[in-house]
């Protein structure tokens, strides 16, 4: 039990605790750390829900692995991060999902998918076997690339685009290791979509579909004071470069929202349509 062991104040995280303890099927979570000694975990507050049974299942993911998404299998010290924003990877078996930590604009920490974020209320707890963080609800795994976009902000236009082409769905849903450069609802509207073929709006989506998932911190790491390529479905390559604290794809895109999980790979909302992508 030394993954939910802390001397002292119990932090209100009786309900999610409980749950571990209370369902057999909850085991692997509870033995992480004789595994894995030294881990990082996320602990709801009680002011989330109840916890069903680990078999029980949410957007296809069971319960069990919703709890192990919880717990990074190292240790990681939230309030002593290195720039803004972390993508890590849980204990979560034969996935590839990650875990964004970051700070927002009120230097408040917060820990999630891209798209639901929880903010992290106690950090740095020492633990028997690492560190304990509270956060104030549920943390819940990348979904499918289909429910993601449609939760995003700033992309339904895109999101009607992708539904006028199921091939498009299918092909985002499918597909392995992408990063989607999703132009905002605003940069959509300028190029003027109607009026546009079929084949032309494919090929936007597509143009904007780079083979390889890149976080923000790969841009940031690889492109700092120099810039790097990466290839689109097209077979087009495309310019990444950092400048300040900016991201930008072909020198006239800024990524204004990063790092929005899929199940498959990962999203970053650009404030303009790609150059050379529209004809």
């Amino acid at each position: 039990m030394g993954l939910i062991s802390v001397k002292g104040k119990p932090y209100e995280t009786r309900k999610f605790v409980d749950s571990l303890r209370s369902h057999a099927g909850y085991e692997p979570v509870v033995n992480l750390p004789t595994a894995t000694p030294n881990v990082t975990a996320f602990i709801p507050s009680d002011k989330s829900h109840e916890y069903p049974s680990p078999s029980h299942t949410f957007e296809n993911i069971t319960f069990l692995n919703i709890a192990k998404y919880h717990v990074l299998g190292h240790e990681i010290l939230v309030s002593s991060m290195t720039g803004n924003v972390s993508v890590t990877q849980p204990l979560l078996n034969d996935t590839d999902m990650r875990l964004v930590i970051q700070t927002n604009s009120s230097y408040q920490q917060g820990a999630g998918n891209g798209v639901n974020t929880s903010d992290i209320t106690y950090k740095n707890m020492v633990a028997r076997n690492g560190y304990l963080n509270v956060i104030d609800s549920l943390l819940i795994p990348p979904l499918q690339p289909e429910i993601v976009i449609c939760q995003a902000h700033e992309s339904p236009v895109f999101v009607h685009l992708a539904n006028r082409h199921p091939n498009i769905i299918d092909l985002l849903n499918n597909s392995k290791n992408f990063t989607l450069l999703c132009p905002s609802d605003t940069a959509l509207r300028r190029v003027g979509l109607i009026g546009m073929s079929n084949e032309t709006i494919t090929n936007l989506i597509l143009s904007h579909m780079v083979r390889g998932v890149y976080y923000s911190t790969d841009f940031t790491e690889q492109a700092e004071g120099k810039h790097m390529t990466v290839t689109n479905l097209l077979n087009t390559t495309i310019s990444i470069s950092v400048k300040g604290s900016s991201i930008l794809a072909n020198n006239t895109a800024t990524i204004e929202q990063h790092n929005i999980l899929f199940n498959n790979g990962v999203m970053h909302l650009i404030n303009k349509v790609l150059d050379n992508t529209v004809t």
